[in-house]
């Protein structure tokens, strides 16, 4: 099992704990099961005492090495590790790790990082989320008749 701690880059520490796979088990492998968790930090006071911050929450992946009976899991893992690389200029596959380098249908058609169908199915910090999911860790904010994604 890896932890993933919270911070500000999920997707590279989801980046990190697919390489540490790939490390042990080689490209053979099968993750079980994903979940998110709370964890519980311990800030410090000036009076040298810790004080628990209350919830956040990390992830945890379970995997075997073996090769896979079901690869669902792998991908959702894999999808979601290379999230922030959606909409990106890109000049090969390469550059997108999960998805594809291809002419995008949007927002300009340059070659970017999209999902097969040239789509990016997510939506980036200060886009609508009328119609597709905020890119994680990020929330769709609603006021009115207009949502945005916004920092959490």
């Amino acid at each position: 099992m890896i932890l993933l701690r919270p911070g500000s880059a999920p997707q590279a520490a989801a980046r990190d704990a697919l390489s540490t796979i790939v490390a042990q088990c080689g490209s053979e492998y099968e993750i079980i099961d994903y979940s998110k968790m709370p964890l519980y930090r311990d800030v410090p006071l000036p009076t040298g005492t810790f004080d628990p911050e209350g919830p956040v929450y990390g992830m945890s992946v379970v995997y075997l090495c073996r090769k896979p009976e079901d690869t669902g899991l792998n991908r959702a893992v894999a999808a979601f590790a290379s999230q922030d690389f959606l909409g990106k200029v890109c000049s090969s596959d390469r550059d997108c790790a999960f998805y594809k380098c291809t002419r995008s249908t949007e927002p300009s058609p340059e070659m970017m990082c999209t999902a097969p169908d040239g789509s990016i199915p997510v939506a980036r910090e200060g886009q609508s989320c009328d119609s597709k999911p905020c890119m994680a860790p990020l929330n769709c904010s609603r006021r009115g008749d207009t949502s945005q994604c916004v920092a959490p």
